[in-house]
């Protein structure tokens, strides 16, 4: 069929050659230049004439009639009528561009005009004009097609084609194209030239051959060595000192290379006592690291001097106020270099990739802390509440973040050159993460727990602990992101996460979890209570939560990709799931003998159907039966 319609386009095109055609255009100034060549590029005559007193005799002659309806005048609509008046007459051929119907009642107007009264053969238009023609809605503004005219178009057409298809097929496509690639020489469309395999491609999607790939098979090793020498003096004072030396070798199938690092660190810290009450320490730590020949992943400038190792220091005190009363403070620079796994693999994990990034930067900050420990005896309660509220900065910090990449070279998908790339390079897409730097994150909160015991008697005991812990994880830079992201034109550019707030992804700001557990002599039932507040911002990929008038074309890609079931989307489940949630588990043991013991629990004991992330839903309600055996 494909080789057939191919032989039908040649014999036109070298009919129209022989026959030199004159192909009379009524149309605009804007397109008027482009459609002159493209008449001539093809072998026909083109002849531009749009004066209403000579238009009808032009259109006499002509082999066919093109009218567009952009840039409107008076003259080229009168025009325009005598024109398809004519070729209706003298059985000549009319094209008709619906130019702006969509948009505007007069182009609407004489449009439906020409129509009946012109027996036009051949309507051009987008999507939406087309719908517009047609007395159907539509979404397209000005003279563009409306993404969501566009989408429901293909889909219209892929149903009619395939009318028993559904989602999970289009997704089982998708999974197809991304282990087997597409059709090869996709450049050669620009010149009329079908790819050569492009048959054996479409007879393979049709009926698909089992894929069994070659497994590939990561080695890791990982060699550690750490030495530490203490003294201590009779004054309260110690000090601590050592060298720890890890070396990683990682050969990689999939990449086809090997990567080794080299983590050095050399580390002092100065600890003393004062008054038995105060309790002081401080230590400094240089970090030397290295992967394969970048011997210089750790260089760090001191008083303007370039050094192949970075020093981070740190400093505490804990001083107790009174009996079981204690008042603490730290202050701690960090320092992280991205992994080989971060900066230069590439993974598959249950169909989700991880894509490397070369240019992704170590992560540094600080942390401080501030926090007071209060003991307590009440009758037969006895145990410690601690109160703390801390503070981070991140500088360059490392997330990850999910997205569409090309196959060929690794590359995340950010506009719709990178995927016509993808086209042409042949070797599919994969959806996964690649890790990259925030520019500058901050995370404070306040966190407040207890602990302690409720002595009924010798043989019957309550322990229990209970925490609550209040996050701000603030995206330092979200405003200058925003302001960039505004700016983006091409839809499908890829933006930091699921919306325009302050917050980090995956991170509630409040959690709770209670611990109880009531021993009597070899018998103990416990509960774990856990609560926590919705995740506050998510990948773009999977969901985009901006107000928008009409969908876009990423609202598209998400509905392939994640597809949807009983006319639930990834979006409106996670919408509907992302909120507060507690799960309440149980736990009934019993120590049969001083080396055996048997614990029942259940998990998810309510059967509460809750996300933490989209994609990601808990399990529901678990029985478990453990038997410990103690040698």
């Amino acid at each position: 069929m494909i080789k057939q319609l191919e032989n039908q386009l040649k014999s036109v095109r070298d009919a129209t050659k022989r026959n030199q055609p004159l192909i009379h255009c009524i149309t605009n100034p804007i397109s008027i230049h482009g459609c002159a060549n493209m008449i001539l590029a093809v072998g026909a005559r083109p002849m531009m004439a749009e004066h209403p007193l000579e238009v009808e005799e032009i259109t006499k002659t002509a082999g066919a009639l093109m009218l567009n309806l952009g840039n409107i005048t008076d003259v080229r609509i009168e025009s325009m009528k005598r024109s398809a008046q004519t070729a209706a007459k003298e059985g000549i051929p009319v094209l008709l561009d619906l130019v702006g119907v969509s948009c505007s009642k007069i182009r609407m107007k004489l449009a439906m005009e020409l129509i009946e009264k012109g027996k036009i053969q051949i309507l051009k238009g987008n999507i939406s004009e087309l719908l517009a023609i047609a007395g159907q809605p539509f979404h397209g503004t000005g003279i563009d097609a409306g993404v969501e005219d566009a989408m429901n178009g293909v889909f219209t057409s892929l149903g009619n084609i395939f009318p028993n298809a559904t989602t999970a097929d289009y997704c089982d496509l998708i999974s197809w194209v991304m282990d087997n690639g597409v059709p090869s020489d996709l450049g050669g469309l620009a010149n009329g030239q079908l790819p050569s395999d492009l048959i054996p491609w479409l007879s393979n999607v049709i009926n698909p051959s089992r894929n069994t790939p070659k497994t590939q098979t990561d080695k890791n090793f990982d060699y550690y060595l750490d030495y530490q020498f203490n003294k201590k003096w009779e004054g309260g004072a110690q000090i601590t000192t050592g060298v720890t030396l890890e070396h990683i070798r990682y050969d990689s199938a999939v990449m086809d290379e090997v990567y080794k690092s080299d983590n050095v660190a050399a580390f002092l810290q100065y600890d003393q006592r004062f008054w038995d009450r105060l309790s002081v320490s401080a230590g400094v730590r240089a970090e030397y690291y290295r992967v394969n020949n970048h011997h210089r992943e750790a260089e760090t400038k001191i008083f303007g001097t370039k050094v192949p190792f970075r020093p981070v220091f740190r400093a505490g005190l804990n001083y107790q106020l009174a009996d079981y009363s204690f008042i603490r403070a730290s202050f701690g620079q960090g320092y992280r270099n991205p992994s080989i796994n971060e900066k230069y693999l590439r993974k598959d994990i249950g169909g989700v990739g991880v894509y490397p990034n070369l240019d992704i930067k170590p992560e540094k900050g600080f942390n401080a802390e501030l926090g007071i420990k209060q003991g307590y005896k009440v009758g037969n309660f006895q145990g410690f509440v601690d109160v703390a509220g801390f503070y981070t900065q991140y500088k360059d910090m490392v997330e990850f973040q999910f997205g569409l990449f090309n196959n060929a070279n690794y590359t995340m998908i950010n506009s719709i050159g990178d995927a016509f790339q993808m086209l042409t390079d042949g070797k599919g897409f994969g959806i996964g993460a690649q890790f990259h730097n925030v520019s500058k994150a901050q995370i404070y909160g306040v966190e407040i727990s207890t602990n302690g015991v409720y002595n009924f008697n010798k043989n019957t005991k309550l322990f229990y602990n209970l925490g609550y812990v209040y996050t701000e994880p603030r995206d330092a830079d979200y405003q200058e992101r925003n302001a960039v992201e505004g700016l983006y034109t091409d839809p499908l550019q890829m933006k930091e996460k699921s919306n325009t707030g302050k917050y980090l992804k995956y991170r509630p700001k409040h959690s709770f979890k209670a611990t109880v557990d009531f021993q009597w002599k070899r018998i103990n039932v416990g509960a774990n209570v856990a609560w926590k507040s919705k995740i506050l911002a998510v990948d773009y990929l999977m969901l985009d939560e901006r107000e928008k008038q009409q969908k876009d074309l990423m609202d598209y890609v998400r509905g392939i990709l994640f597809g949807y079931s009983k006319g639930e989307t990834l979006a409106t489940y996670w919408k509907k799931h992302n909120t507060d949630y507690a799960t309440v588990d149980v736990r009934f043991g019993v120590k049969a003998t001083k080396e055996v013991a048997f614990q029942f629990m259940v998990n998810n004991l309510l059967n509460k159907e809750y996300s933490n992330r989209p994609m990601a839903v808990a399990a529901p309600r678990t029985f478990v039966l453990k038997m410990d055996v103690t040698f």
